[in-house]
């Protein structure tokens, strides 16, 4: 049988989503400036926005995400709730730097896997989000390191920053869902790179990461 091909929504600033996670959870996101979509602390079982307000004070996070992901997530337009207006990116990063990659062995259901980690340190960054050419670092990705070389240790500093990763589908889908778990803003990747203890409701993305199968998303 021929898969149905998920309807295309074209990016548009300001255009409010709903994404379905699994087990039939849905959050609201924003487009912003391209690629960037901001994620709402709102979920419901049932797709029903009516009365809901978005505000900064309701922000997750703000990441930027691929185009597989919009192909892949079975995200909705949402007409009936006011875009978040005025919405300014924010300007600290995290920046993976070094060449080559790490493994940490994380223990799953009893089994223990290896997931491979990018770069060889993490940094704290200062990037403009408006005019790109006063990103004069090397790189050209941003402006000032804040702090280089974070550690387990500079968690609390760090743990409302998200990486310069661009996100895809299913990886960020298993975030939200356990953001929506938690009922709050939970950084899997940010805390397998820093070393920190992974919590056992994590099983799912470390499997992700790992390539096993992933579980229906709506």
């Amino acid at each position: 049988m021929l898969e149905t091909k998920k309807k295309s929504v074209p990016w548009k600033e300001g255009k409010v989503i709903s994404i379905c996670l699994r087990d039939g959870i849905y959050i609201l996101a924003q487009m912003v400036k391209s690629p960037y979509m901001v994620f709402f602390n709102l979920f419901s079982e049932d797709n029903s926005w009516e009365g809901v307000t978005l505000s900064t004070d309701n922000v997750l996070f703000c990441h930027a995400v691929t185009r597989q992901w919009k192909a892949h997530s079975p995200i909705e337009r949402i007409k009936g709730v006011e875009p978040l207006s005025n919405y300014e990116l924010p300007t600290r990063w995290i920046h993976t730097e070094g060449l080559g990659h790490r493994t940490r062995e994380i223990l799953v259901d009893g089994v223990k896997r290896s997931v491979v980690i990018l770069g060889t340190r993490l940094a704290l960054v200062e990037r403009d989000m408006v005019d790109n050419s006063k990103n004069n670092a090397p790189c050209g990705l941003y402006h000032t390191v804040v702090k280089p070389d974070l550690k387990e240790t500079d968690w609390p500093m760090v743990e409302n920053v998200e990486t310069m990763s661009v996100e895809m589908y299913p990886g960020l889908n298993e975030r939200l869902y356990l953001c929506s778990v938690m009922g709050r803003n939970v950084n899997p990747e940010l805390e397998i790179y820093l070393g920190r203890p992974i919590p056992e409701a994590y099983g799912t993305y470390v499997k992700i990461l790992c390539g096993d199968k992933i579980p229906d998303y709506c």
